[in-house]
């Protein structure tokens, strides 16, 4: 009830927001363009922009990146939440008191990214970030089998939030990269359908995979998660080397619009 009480708050928010400014001037340019012509709205049937298709890997990417989170969340507090009942017979209370503290050490880092990235690229952030929790990930199977208290169960549980994989604070770049008209769309479906998909293979999947691997179910979950990761990461990296049209392109979308070159 709670959950259907923010799903009705935000969609009446959604169409109270005003647009970003990158839609807006979408829809006032090709106003103009329509204008210019001196044409009806079929004019919109040949507008590059608003007729720009989804590039496939960059939505594969972006769903990659949206599925990389969930996995790390489940671990640092499911799995580890498991580990505290069983391991050192905690209670309900005190595992969710463990990972409220988590979660606020999580709070922390999130706005340490915020600042970090005003002076940082944000994707050099992820990618040092993604270098750390790598060198975690192989020594995290030894680390479970051996700790001898909840303390240090707490820090390997920070460790993952903190360095986990996850799309903070390069977002903006990921969704700049789509069409302006589709970007919205593809935002909010890769986000649905990588928490539907992931959550029920952590929740589910895992349960019997730990049964076959112990610990050493980190590995066999975060390599895949690890391998898909940085293949988004570099990709969206070499969208980014790559974003600047030359400028005959620019000239000759003019042209084949029939539009004026300035």
């Amino acid at each position: 009830m709670f959950g259907a009480l923010v799903a009705v708050i935000g969609a009446v928010a959604r169409t109270r927001l005003r647009e970003t400014p990158d839609f807006a001037d979408a829809r006032r340019r090709i106003k103009n363009a329509i204008i210019e012509t001196n044409s009806n709205t079929d004019i919109l049937n040949k507008n590059v922009m608003w007729n720009e298709k989804v590039n496939k890997k960059t939505a594969l990417s972006l769903f990659f990146i949206e599925c990389s989170w969930p996995v790390c969340f489940y671990f640092a507090y499911m799995y580890c939440g498991n580990i505290l009942t069983n391991t050192f017979h905690f209670s309900p209370e005190q595992v969710i008191h463990q990972n409220f503290i988590v979660s606020m050490i999580q709070l922390v880092s999130w706005i340490v990214l915020a600042y970090l990235s005003y002076k940082i690229y944000p994707l050099k952030i992820i990618k040092v970030r993604l270098a750390i929790f790598l060198v975690f990930i192989f020594i995290c199977p030894y680390l479970l089998n051996n700790i001898t208290s909840p303390y240090q169960l707490m820090i390997m549980q920070s460790i993952i939030v903190v360095f986990g994989f996850m799309g903070t604070p390069a977002i903006p770049i990921f969704y700049k990269h789509f069409p302006v008209f589709k970007r919205f769309t593809y935002a909010t479906f890769s986000y649905a359908l990588s928490r539907a998909f992931i959550y029920v293979v952590t929740s589910f999947g895992l349960v019997y995979f730990s049964k076959f691997f112990n610990n050493w179910v980190v590995l066999v979950v975060m390599l895949p998660t690890a391998a898909t990761f940085i293949y988004a990461i570099y990709h969206f990296e070499f969208l980014e080397r790559t974003r600047e049209q030359p400028l005959y392109q620019v000239e000759k979308t003019h042209q084949d619009l029939d539009l004026p070159s300035h």
